[in-house]
């Protein structure tokens, strides 16, 4: 309520900008008329003598279509979003500070061979360094792979962090990353003539290359290496992020929760506030489940022949989903509202008694939890044994006052517990809450799964780049990279929450046709295959799948 009437009395946070693309919208027309003809055409001559090809071509050219309609979906309204992070400051600035919500930032990593502890370390200083009261968010690194190199890089990284942060803040460094603030003569120290900064940014320099002293508070910080067994799935990083859920929701029980990998570092130190900006403002619940920031990479191949930056997706794509009912959530870089990933529906009393609907189907857990009045026994046969577990669920329910504790060490014996192998056995972990099990690309049904509750999302692209990360090195790792991607959509498509099926489903139709694209993705390069090889096919078996020409004085 509080919040309700500050934003009442203060300017909007953020702006969204619509765009409407009158001239792509009468071409998108014409080429749907002219495809409609062409395939009619197709469908009425048929090629007695060469049937299996024209069979084949004409598969291949329903399926290009398909997928071009299916793409033209998402290209019909653009949305772009303006945040004003310093409106933000204003309007929580001094006393009202302390009614910020509250963060879990989340990191993962699993195999210090491929993700090097150095590599993790400057993520973990960069978010430590993040633009927002230290009291008001924690840091928890997932280690999957329980590395002792992995861990003690992270004990000298705190150390370090003790002078690293204070140093950003007193010269509002912007690049908070050390490795990539000292990779190269850095504009910003050549710029300033302060003798104070030039003093300890070369101090700062010799620290980050051997180590430092112990100073100032950081957020708190929690290493979590997760228990497995052989004889028990441990379900990749899907798994990892929700035991990550669980015991942050012990710990801390932040209202947000932000996932990064650990090699995608924070470039923009406000990024907590731009995020705010949407989840503080928004005229509806539901308009905002959670806030995906774009993947940008910082090291990629000249010319990037294998389209690691995803321009296309960023330039036309993820402007036309926020046309709809919003981005899909991509892995990392993704602000989330921790209601959403237990499960909830927006707004859920009010909206019921708006149209009458119930969520019986399409939210059945939140529906029979809701029918016990959130009884601590329904909830622990929900997400689990743990009884501190299932109050702080509760507390996320009932939509009730957060509580941050101020010493999660208090919380080590039971996270403990929620961590082990077997804990989330006969649970609804993974199947109706938490991060989706099922799929290698569990982030792409996370989100498909919160859609279907009714949420909104948004795609923020700020000026300045919210995470830098870094893309595949070569085609092999990039080839495995797609094939994985590929794979995981398949995944879904096949799964109960194919985007064709579950009619209760709260989410758009045109929402469905989204996911439906990202889903069969993986299907246009065999059509697109057959379709290249049908010329070869066709000169050494002298037939043809295309239509003959006439003379125009040709009277037969």
């Amino acid at each position: 309520m509080d919040n309700q009437m500050i934003a009442m009395n203060s300017p909007p946070l953020y702006e969204k900008i619509v765009e409407k693309p009158k001239p792509y919208r009468v071409y998108a027309c014409l080429h749907l008329l002219l495809i409609l003809c062409f395939l009619g055409y197709r469908l009425l001559n048929p090629l007695d003598e060469s049937y299996k090809i024209w069979i084949l071509a004409f598969a291949c050219e329903i399926w290009f279509a398909f997928q071009w309609i299916l793409e033209w979906n998402m290209k019909w309204l653009f949305v772009d979003y303006k945040t004003y992070p310093e409106r933000l400051a204003q309007r929580y600035g001094g006393e009202s500070a302390s009614k910020l919500p509250p963060v879990d930032i989340i990191i993962t990593t699993a195999d210090p061979f491929k993700e090097p502890p150095l590599v993790t370390a400057n993520t973990v200083l960069s978010v430590l360094a993040i633009d927002y009261p230290v009291q008001k968010f924690a840091c928890y690194i997932s280690d999957d792979g329980a590395s002792t190199i992995t861990f003690y890089s992270l004990v000298e990284t705190l150390r370090f962090a003790k002078i690293w942060v204070p140093f950003c803040r007193k010269f509002d460094i912007e690049t908070r990353a050390p490795f990539m603030y000292f990779y190269k003569e850095n504009t910003q120290q050549s710029n300033n003539s302060d003798p104070n900064f030039v003093k300890e940014w070369q101090e700062m320099k010799v620290l980050y290359e051997n180590s430092g002293d112990e100073r100032d508070i950081l957020p708190h910080v929690v290493y979590v290496a997760r228990e497995k067994s052989p004889k028990v799935d441990h379900h990749y990083k899907a798994g990892a992020m929700n035991v990550m859920a669980r015991v942050s929701g012990l710990m801390t029980n932040s209202p947000f929760i932000l996932n990064l990998d650990c090699d995608m570092f924070v470039k923009n130190s406000k990024v907590i506030q731009h995020a705010m900006c949407f989840f503080l403002d928004c005229k509806f619940e539901r308009d905002c489940g959670f806030v995906q920031f774009p993947q940008l990479f910082y090291r990629s191949i000249k010319d990037d022949p294998f389209g690691s930056q995803m321009k296309i997706f960023l330039s036309t794509l993820a402007r036309g989903m926020d046309g709809l009912q919003g981005a899909i959530y991509c892995g990392t870089g993704c602000f989330h509202r921790r209601k959403t990933l237990y499960g909830v529906p927006p707004a859920a009393d009010q909206y019921n008694n708006k149209d009458g609907r119930n969520f019986h189907n399409h939210a059945k857990v939140f529906h029979d939890l809701k029918t016990s009045s959130w009884s601590l026994e329904a909830l622990s046969n929900t997400f689990g044994p743990s009884s501190a577990l299932a109050a702080s669920v509760q507390t996320v329910m009932r939509d009730t006052q957060y509580i941050v504790h101020s010493s999660p060490s208090s919380a080590i014996d039971e996270a403990l517990n929620v961590a082990s192998c077997c804990y989330e056995t006969n649970t609804a972990w993974g199947k109706e809450v938490g991060w989706m099990y099922g799929s290698t690309v569990e982030d792409v049904m996370t989100g498909f799964k919160i859609h279907c509750l009714g949420w909104h999302s948004v795609f923020c692209i700020p000026e300045q780049p919210a995470f830098l990360g870094t893309a595949p090195g070569n085609g092999l790792d990039s080839l495995v990279q797609m094939r994985r991607w590929v794979t995981g959509l398949l995944e879904i498509f096949l799964s109960k929450l194919c985007p064709f099926l579950g009619i209760d489903r709260d989410i758009m139709v045109r929402q469905r046709m989204v996911y439906a694209y990202f889903t069969l993705w993986g299907f246009l390069s065999v059509a697109t295959f057959f379709y290249a090889i049908l010329p070869a096919l066709c000169l050494l078996s002298g037939k043809s799948f295309l239509p003959g020409v006439r003379p125009l004085n040709s009277t037969s």
